[in-house]
C-alpha cells in the first residue's frame, strides 16, 4: 500500500528501498617516498598481527606482509616487496603502512 510521507510530500510504499552496498574508499599511504593507494586494514587483521607476535619474529613478519598484501593489491605489493628485499627500505616502513591504513597509532 502506498502512503504519503508528509515531510517530503512523496509517495512511499510498504516495501523497503534497497540501499547501496558499502563502498570502500581507497586510502593514500606513503612508502619509500611514493604515495600509493590501499584499502583500510580491519581491526581483525590487526588482532591477527598482534597474536602472531607470540609465535616469533618470522610469524610476525609473515602476518604483516599478508595483511599489507591484501590491503594494497598485487602490483603495489610486488613493488613494495622489491624495495624491502633490495634494502631500499627497512621493515619499519611496513609497520608505518599498517599505521597509515588502519588509522591507528603504532605500539
Amino acid at each position: 500500500m502506498n502512503t504519503l510521507d508528509i515531510a517530503t510530500q512523496e509517495l512511499t510504499s510498504g516495501t523497503p528501498i534497497p540501499q547501496p552496498e558499502r563502498v570502500e574508499i581507497p586510502l593514500n599511504f606513503t612508502f619509500a617516498g611514493k604515495t600509493l593507494r590501499g584499502k583500510r586494514i580491519t581491526e581483525g587483521q590487526l588482532v591477527a598481527i598482534q597474536m602472531s607476535k607470540d609465535d616469533g619474529t618470522d610469524a610476525l613478519f609473515a602476518a604483516v606482509r599478508t595483511v599489507i598484501r591484501s590491503a594494497v593489491g598485487e602490483a603495489n605489493w610486488k613493488w613494495m616487496n622489491d624495495q624491502l628485499l633490495t634494502g631500499a627500505v627497512e621493515f619499519s616502513e611496513m609497520t608505518d603502512v599498517l599505521t597509515q591504513l588502519s588509522g591507528k597509532t603504532g605500539d
